[in-house]
């Protein structure tokens, strides 16, 4: 068992991806109404070059940003202080489509090749949020709008500001992508955009932002599966998988000598997910994540009998 622990943790995954990318000149507009009433008036900006004066008259068209606490939304400056705009207000020329972003986190997020040909990531545009001078949001987690939301993306667009770096934080690490820095305009260089996405079940805090507005674009990503192309190979991190897969072989060689009583083997999760009332369990085979999905992986090509299952103490049902 050692020996499978340590060959999915000499190179262990880390629960996110970031980066910068440089999209075509025409997708750095933002169209948005100053009000959610029909035919309010509609505003343009280019965020390549969005005036002080044009993001503040954006911010002040946005409203305060609540966060969801036991399944309610709760407004407190104290712990959240930015502000949103729904996607019903605005509307952007970014296509992170046809920026190729999208392939980009779906190739490093999904890792789940048993299933990976025939899964793929749908985003869904969800909010714009403004952090001026101040604003910060203080440690979370994101609440699943479904069972198969595997993660989410976050676009920093390309406006000037300090601070504001994003804290991840998993399994006792954490990790800080500093868009301040990653945006800094040079001259000469084309204006970029800066992304994030992580599993759904990371920790992360905005730091406050000390000078600008930091504004973002925020993706839900679901999990989506159509039927496997047998000619499509979409593999990844073979290497890493040949040594998980021999450490197990291995194991289940040895297996009188591991289990002399018989029973079961169990791996547990690295990552959380989100289970409804009534859910199948059985379902997340489909929907796991990094080393999750590697073992079970692992597990159906050397014929095993894998499967997720909840596992309950005796106090469990006290």
């Amino acid at each position: 068992i050692a020996a499978v622990r340590g060959a999915i943790d000499d190179s262990p995954d880390v629960p996110y991806m970031s980066g910068t990318c440089i999209l075509p000149r025409d997708q750095y507009r933002l169209f948005y109404c100053v009000n959610k009433q029909d035919g309010a008036p509609a505003h343009c900006i280019d965020l390549k070059t969005a005036s002080p004066a044009q993001l503040a008259g954006l911010s002040a068209a946005c409203e305060p940003a609540s966060f969801g606490l036991n399944g309610e939304n709760v407004l407190d400056n104290s712990y959240r202080l930015a502000r949103k705009m729904d996607t019903s207000q605005f509307a952007t020329t970014i296509d992170i489509h046809r920026s190729g972003l999208l392939r980009i986190v779906e190739t490093e997020l999904v890792k789940n090749a048993s299933v990976f040909s025939s899964s793929f990531i749908v985003p869904e545009l969800y909010k714009l949020n403004v952090y001026e001078t101040g604003g910060f949001f203080k440690a979370h987690r994101d609440t699943p709008h479904a069972t198969n939301m595997v993660g989410s993306l976050v676009l920093v667009l390309p406006t000037v500001h300090q601070g504001g770096q994003l804290a991840l934080r998993h399994n006792d690490q954490e990790w800080q992508y500093d868009s301040a820095a990653a945006l800094s305009p040079i001259q000469g260089v084309e204006p970029k955009i800066g992304y994030v996405a992580f599993y759904s079940d990371v920790e992360h805090e905005v730091l406050p932002v000390t000078s600008g507005f930091r504004i973002t674009l925020t993706y839900n990503l679901y999990l989506e599966s159509v039927p496997a192309d047998p000619f499509v190979d979409r593999s990844f991190s073979a290497s890493k998988e040949d040594r998980v897969q021999s450490a197990v072989a291995q194991l289940m060689a040895d297996i009188s000598t591991t289990l002399p009583k018989g029973g079961y083997l169990g791996f547990g999760l690295a990552f959380k997910y989100p289970v409804e009332d009534g859910c199948d369990i059985g379902l997340f085979r489909n929907r796991l994540k990094g080393p999750d999905a590697l073992i079970m992986r692992v597990c159906e090509k050397l014929n095993l009998d894998a499967s997720v299952c909840a596992v309950y103490r005796d106090d469990d049902c006290a």
